[in-house]
C-alpha cells in the first residue's frame, strides 16, 4: 500500500542560548539550512485510531468521535482484517454492549443493548428480516463500520429496532495512484477464502474501486458450508471543487447451512457432552385424521386453557409401528400437538453433530449514489438515492421453512447543510418505498423429537403424515411444496410509503460548551395482504415523531462531556420478515404496534 508523505519545514529560535549565539556570530554569518524531514503517513483505511476519521452515523454530518455526544465505536478495515471479523457475531470483540445470539445459526444482525440492532450502508438504512436471521453480512465491500448505541436521531428517522445500529461505510476510490492487493486465507475445517481489491485514478477527476471476494469453506460442523461469491464497483468524480459524485454497486450470492446446533438441552450436555436420546413412540391418527387425542380420549386441538393460553398436548394412544429409526412418519408438528418420547439411555455425543438442514441461498444487489453540490463554503446540499433487492429462502428438514421473494426498497434523502457564524443547520426530505413477500412456517417445527444419534437422513418433516398441518400450513404461492403460516406475524405482503421532514441544529455556545437540537416526522403509509385470504389486510397511515437533544462540554481539545436525550414513536411491533411490516397476526394493524415509543437518556465522557 502506498504511504502518502508529508514534507515539514521548521524554523530555528531567534536565540537557544548566549553561549552558542556567541559561537555562531563568532564562525559564520551565513543562514543555517535545516535537511528536509520526511514523516511517513499511514493511510485513513490502515489506521485504527478512531479519530482519524470523521463520520456522518449519528446526526449526518462529519464530526470527529469526541464531538459526538452518542455512545459509538469505529470499526476500521485494518481492524477487521487483523483480528478475522467474517461475521457480525465478531464486533464484540471491538465493542461493549454487542453480543449477537446465534439467530437460527446466521446472523445477519448483531445484538445492541439486547435487541436486534438496525442495519445501514453508508447512512441508508437497510431493511433485513425479524429475527436477525438472513443472509450473511457481505464485507468485501466494507471499509469501515460506526456502530451506535441507542435508536438513530432525527435525520435517520424511525426504526424497528431501537436498540442500537450498525453502518456499514463501503470502499471508496483512490485518486493519488494506482492500489492493489490479491488476498487468499485457508483454514481448519476447509475454510477458503480469496480475494481482489484494485483501484485508482482515471483522470485528476474521475477514480475507480473494484473489489472481488469468494469463499468456498466447509465447517466443524458435520455437512456445513458456505459458500459465497461477492463484487463490489465504485467511481467517484469531482469535475471542479464545487460537485462530488459517488456512486457504488454491490452483488451479493450466498448458498451456506444455517447452524441449528445440537437439539435437547440439558446442563449435562452443555458441561459434559451427555445426550438424552430416544425417539417418538406416537399412535397413528384416529379417524378423522389428523386429530390426535389425549389421556382421557378427548381431541386435541386449538382450544382455549386457563388464562387464556392456547391448549396443547402431549398425544397419547396405542403406539404405531416404528416406521424408521427416527419414526419420522408418525412425527406430529409441536403445535397443537407436542410429540410423546420413548426416552433411551444418556449418551457421549459428538459435538460435531448439529440438526441438519438442506441449505440457504440468496442473492442481494445494491446500488448508491451520493451527490454533494457546495454552493458557497458555508452552504451544501446532499442527495443520497439507495437501492437494494434481496431474494433469499431456507428449508430445514427438522422443520423451519423461510421465504423472501422479494424484497425492494428505495430511498431518497437530500440535505440542505448551512454553516452561519456559531451555527450549523442539516435539514431535508426523506422518501423511501419498500415491497416486501415474505413466507415462514415455524408453527410446525418439532426440533427435540429427532434424536441425533439415530440415522440423520430420516430427519425430514416431510416423511410425516400429519405433514403438513391442517391447523397452521398454507402453500407458499408460486413455490410448490413449501408451506407458510398466515397469522404468524412475519408473513405476508407488504407495501410501504414513507415520507419525512426533518432539521437538525448544532450551535456552538462558547468555545467549550455547545448545544445540539433536531426534530422530525415521518408518515408512514402501510398496505398490508394475506396471499392466502387468511387474513382480511389492512391499511393504515401514522405520524411518527422524533425529537433529540444534546449538551456538550469540551474541557480541552482531547476531552468532552455529554448529556443527550432522545424521543421517537417507533413501528416496532409490525415488524415483518424481510424487513417488512405486518398486522402482527391479527386482522388490523394496532396502533399500539405501530407508534412503540423509545426513550434515549445518555451521560458520558470521551478522552482522546
Amino acid at each position: 500500500m502506498k504511504n502518502h508523505q508529508l514534507i515539514v519545514a521548521a524554523a530555528c529560535a531567534a536565540a537557544i542560548s548566549a553561549r552558542f549565539a556567541g559561537h555562531a556570530e563568532s564562525t559564520t554569518n551565513a543562514p543555517s539550512v535545516m535537511e528536509k524531514t520526511v514523516i511517513e503517513g499511514i493511510p485513513l483505511e490502515e489506521t485504527v485510531v478512531p479519530t482519524a476519521r470523521p463520520f456522518n452515523s449519528v446526526y449526518g454530518t462529519d464530526r470527529s468521535i469526541i464531538d459526538t455526544p452518542r455512545s459509538v465505536t469505529i470499526i476500521s478495515r485494518e481492524q477487521m482484517d487483523a483480528i478475522s471479523i467474517h461475521d457480525v457475531r465478531e464486533f464484540s470483540k471491538l465493542t461493549s454492549s454487542s453480543y449477537t445470539r446465534s439467530n437460527f445459526g446466521a446472523p445477519t444482525t448483531p445484538d445492541i443493548r439486547t435487541q436486534y440492532a438496525d442495519t445501514f450502508i453508508n447512512g441508508s438504512r437497510v431493511g433485513m428480516s425479524s429475527n436477525g436471521n438472513g443472509l450473511p453480512v457481505d464485507f468485501n465491500s466494507v471499509e469501515s463500520v460506526n456502530i451506535v448505541k441507542g435508536p438513530a436521531g432525527v435525520v435517520y428517522g424511525p426504526s424497528q429496532y431501537v436498540g442500537g445500529y450498525v453502518d456499514l461505510i463501503t470502499k471508496r476510490p483512490f485518486f493519488d495512484g494506482f492500489h492493489g492487493e490479491v488476498t487468499a486465507e485457508v483454514g481448519m475445517y476447509d475454510q477458503y477464502r480469496w480475494g481482489l481489491d484494485f483501484g485508482g485514478p482515471i483522470s485528476k477527476t474521475l477514480a475507480y474501486r473494484v473489489s472481488y471476494a469468494g469463499e468456498e469453506s466447509g465447517s466443524y460442523y458435520y455437512d456445513g458450508y458456505k459458500h459465497t461469491q461477492a463484487g463490489y464497483a465504485a467511481l467517484e468524480w469531482t469535475p471542479n471543487d464545487k460537485y462530488d459524485l459517488f456512486v457504488d454497486g454491490e452483488f451479493f450470492r450466498a448458498d451456506y447451512t444455517e447452524n441449528f446446533g445440537i437439539n435437547r438441552p440439558t446442563q449435562a450436555l452443555i458441561d459434559h457432552g451427555q445426550y438424552q436420546t430416544g425417539v417418538n413412540d406416537n399412535p397413528a391418527p384416529a379417524a378423522g385424521y389428523p386429530q390426535y387425542c389425549d389421556a382421557s380420549g378427548n381431541p386435541l386441538g386449538f382450544g382455549v386453557g386457563p388464562g387464556g393460553s392456547t391448549a396443547v398436548g402431549v398425544v397419547s394412544g396405542v403406539p404405531a409401528p416404528q416406521s424408521d429409526p427416527q419414526n419420522s412418519r408418525w412425527v406430529v408438528s409441536g403445535f397443537p400437538y407436542i410429540n410423546h418420547i420413548a426416552l433411551g439411555p444418556v449418551v457421549t455425543i459428538d459435538r460435531r453433530l448439529r440438526l441438519p438442514t438442506d441449505g440457504s441461498d440468496g442473492t442481494s444487489v445494491n446500488l448508491q449514489a451520493i451527490q454533494t453540490l457546495r454552493i458557497s463554503d458555508d452552504t451544501q446540499i446532499v442527495n443520497s438515492t439507495f437501492g437494494r433487492y434481496v431474494r433469499r429462502e431456507t428449508l430445514s428438514p427438522y422443520y423451519y421453512s423461510e421465504i423472501i421473494d422479494p424484497s425492494w426498497e428505495l430511498e431518497n434523502r437530500t440535505e440542505l447543510r448551512l454553516t452561519r457564524d456559531n451555527h450549523s443547520i442539516n435539514t431535508g426530505i426523506d422518501f423511501k418505498y419498500q415491497d416486501v413477500r415474505a413466507f415462514n412456517d415455524f408453527y410446525s417445527e418439532p426440533a427435540n423429537v429427532w434424536d441425533l444419534t439415530k440415522d440423520r437422513s430420516f430427519i425430514n418433516i416431510y416423511n410425516a403424515a400429519y405433514f403438513p398441518s391442517q391447523f397452521t400450513s398454507v402453500p407458499v404461492p408460486g413455490w410448490p411444496g413449501r408451506y407458510y403460516t398466515p397469522d404468524n406475524g412475519d408473513s405476508g405482503e407488504s407495501h410501504t410509503v414513507d415520507a419525512a421532514l426533518f432539521y437538525q441544529h448544532d450551535w456552538k455556545i462558547t468555545d467549550k460548551f455547545s448545544a445540539l437540537f433536531g426534530g422530525r416526522g415521518d408518515m408512514l403509509s402501510i398496505d398490508y395482504k394475506d396471499p392466502a385470504g387468511f387474513l382480511p389486510g389492512d391499511s393504515v397511515t401514522v405520524i411518527l415523531p422524533n425529537v433529540n437533544t444534546s449538551l456538550i462540554y469540551k474541557w480541552q481539545p482531547d476531552l468532552s462531556s455529554y448529556f443527550t436525550y432522545n424521543w421517537s414513536e417507533n413501528p416496532v411491533g409490525s415488524v415483518g420478515n424481510g424487513g417488512g411490516y405486518t398486522t402482527a397476526g391479527n386482522a388490523n394493524f394496532s396502533n399500539a404496534n405501530l407508534r412503540n415509543e423509545a426513550t434515549l437518556y445518555e451521560v458520558g465522557s470521551k478522552w482522546s
